[in-house]
């Protein structure tokens, strides 16, 4: 099982280290890798999910 909560501190550590206060993925699968899923749009969808 992946721990998103650990991916999550790697990621605030990271960013503290460097002094730093944000994040751009570049590439969708380092959305992905954080949050545990996929980066799938749907569309059709009425509404969008962040």
């Amino acid at each position: 099982m992946v721990d998103l909560d650990a991916r999550a501190d790697r990621l605030d550590a990271y960013l503290a280290d460097r002094g730093l206060e944000a994040v751009w993925f570049a590439a969708p699968n380092g959305f992905a890798w954080l949050v545990g899923g996929d980066n799938v749009v749907d569309a059709d969808a009425p509404h969008g999910v962040a």
